[in-house]
């Protein structure tokens, strides 16, 4: 994908503090009626007039607005026509409504696949005719698809949908509208918008309290507190928040804050140094506030970007920018560091020869943390200068791994043909060649290179010194043939691997099946659902199968291509 988001804006993120003498001057109403939910949160990279830029970027062009459409069932809202998306306008059909919501609730928030994120991301904003049947009690379907949205950490795309949806009424939709203020950092905005009353929800009275510490009411603040803990509430980073925002104010919070949105938004609002922390459980969302938050520690603020980055929230720009900031900057890592500091040479150097040593060192950095995609995106800019000759030949190998990442399969081609042609007359372009070759197979739906028996022996002859040579072998003997290549096991066989997840037996039956009944929204529902937040390393070789071929049968042959590239590339091929 060579489509960037737009950069969301820092400012945004201090809000909640120039939100406390506002709220100091006037009670804060706790349980005022509650009233249908309209306008969006306020985003900080797009105008909620507009279709995003992220969206923009990501098709390529001009969308359309699902609101100007005025469907005749509010369900079939979007921001994205079908032919922008690539999604068939029937592509629920075959799903109740009811199952529908089910399958999108158990949607990963943060994918580790960037190709079925993007496809999932489709899957939520794409206009097109709801599944049939009526919403469920308490459940709604166009709400279930927003606040996937904002659990993917896609603000601006929960402002678009909110406004294409219009009013919405119900506790789901006043809290997910609260939330989105939150996460764009507008908690002046959250504290002003009418709460639910009479709710079991123990959101409400955490919201309060967040809203009390914000405006300096610590003694109502600690009652609301006590009343939770009355009523069995155990939410201990919540808790921690709370004692934190109302007590010392030092640069580093406890490791045990909550991660979630309202105990996000007292430590955001006690102390924006802090940033927050990064643990597993740091969402998508908090990702892009800590990237963006100019007052955190630029060390903090790479790392965030390049976790961010990798799940497709950051805009690969933004970590260029922090790369070249940070690059002698105090406290990042070892490994950081030579990231930011090759980077930083590379778009500096003025020589051809500096620059492929540069890209060299920096994309020999990323692949050892598993960032290599993630760098191919953030020197995208600077590969598409460079032409194949005798002074880049040296970085032939890895550029052309870095064209598939970008979804460039002509200029991929070219330097893989620069390597092959290389090895001709020099013997070190030789294992570059084998190692390439099947992951351009993997690439390839036109035959621009054509399959070669015998080829595979080399490779795995050449794989077995390489310290996963199982585990890769594995992948390739399973993403081969479900993409329909002519492997010939009697060349190519490789035993069963260990060190791979459980495949998810029961989301890959249902997969298969929705595949063959061609029922594509539930069938990209449950691979997204049979990938998981799985790192795509441990993705079993039947996941893996059973994913491609499920995305081939539903006519999308290639998102199931670049999905199998994503794959071996993030397993070093």
């Amino acid at each position: 994908m060579t489509g960037f988001r737009a950069d969301p804006s820092a400012l945004a993120l201090l809000l909640a503090l120039a939100a406390m003498p506002a709220l100091a001057q006037q009670p804060i109403q706790l349980v005022p009626p509650p009233q249908p939910l309209g306008q969006p949160a306020a985003s900080p990279a797009a105008s909620p007039q507009q279709p995003s830029q992220r969206l923009q970027d990501f098709y390529g062009g001009p969308v359309q607005s699902g609101g100007q459409l005025s469907p005749v069932d509010n369900a079939a809202i979007g921001i994205v026509e079908t032919v922008a998306s690539g999604l068939p306008g029937d592509m629920w059909r075959g799903t109740d409504r009811g199952a529908a919501i089910q399958l999108l609730d158990a949607m990963p928030g943060a994918p580790r696949s960037r190709i079925l994120r993007d496809l999932q991301f489709r899957l939520l904003t794409t206009i097109a005719n709801p599944p049939l049947g009526a919403n469920p009690p308490g459940q709604d379907f166009v709400a279930t698809r927003i606040g996937k949205l904002s659990d993917m950490g896609e603000i601006e795309a929960v402002g678009q949908m909110t406004q294409a949806a219009g009013p919405m009424s119900g506790d789901a939709a006043q809290r997910l509208n609260i939330e989105n203020q939150l996460i764009a950092g507008d908690a002046k905005a959250a504290c002003n918008t009418p709460m639910t009353q009479g709710s079991s929800d123990p959101f409400w009275t955490k919201l309060m309290i967040v809203c009390h510490v914000i405006a300096g009411q610590n003694a109502q603040a600690m009652l609301n507190v006590d009343l939770l803990r009355e009523r069995g509430v155990a939410d201990t980073g919540f808790f921690v928040a709370v004692d934190y925002a109302l007590g010392t104010r030092s640069t580093k919070p406890p490791a045990n804050i909550g991660t979630d949105t309202l105990s996000q938004a007292l430590l955001r609002a006690s102390n924006p140094k802090a940033g927050g922390t990064l643990g597993n459980e740091t969402t998508p969302a908090q990702l892009r506030q800590i990237a963006a938050n100019v007052a955190a520690p630029l060390a903090q603020r790479i790392e965030a970007a390049e976790r961010g980055e990798a799940l497709g929230v950051i805009d690969p720009r933004q970590l260029l920018e922090l790369y070249q900031a940070g690059a002698d900057a105090p406290g990042l890592s070892p490994q950081a560091k030579r990231r930011a500091q090759a980077v930083r040479d590379a778009v500096r150097a003025g020589d051809v020869g500096d620059k492929v040593k540069a890209m060299q060192a920096a994309f020999r950095a990323a692949e050892g943390s598993a960032l290599f995609t993630t760098m191919a995106r953030v020197l995208g800019e600077q590969l598409v200068k460079i032409y194949p000759e005798h002074k880049t030949a040296p970085m032939a190998a890895d550029t052309a791994r870095a064209m598939l990442a970008l979804n460039d399969f002509p200029r991929a081609v070219e330097w893989y043909y620069t390597v092959a042609g290389g090895a001709t007359i020099d013997p070190q372009y030789e294992a570059p060649t084998v190692q390439l070759w099947p992951v351009l197979q993997l690439a390839d739906n036109v035959g621009s290179i054509p399959w070669e028996p015998g080829f595979m022996a080399k490779w795995q002859a050449q794989n077995a010194r390489h310290p996963r040579a199982a585990q890769r072998a594995a992948v390739l003997a399973a993403l081969l043939p479900a993409l329909g290549e002519p492997v010939d096991r009697a060349e190519f066989n490789p035993a069963p691997a260990t060190g791979f997840a459980a495949p998810p037996q029961q989301a890959l039956a249902r997969l298969a099946q929705s595949a063959q009944q061609g029922r594509v929204a539930a069938a990209v529902a449950l691979a997204a659902q049979a990938a998981g937040e799985t790192p795509l390393t441990q993705l079993a070789p039947a996941t893996l199968s059973g994913i491609v071929q499920a995305l081939r049968q539903i006519g999308l042959q290639d998102v199931a291509r670049r999905f199998a590239v994503e794959v071996v590339l993030a397993h070093a091929l």
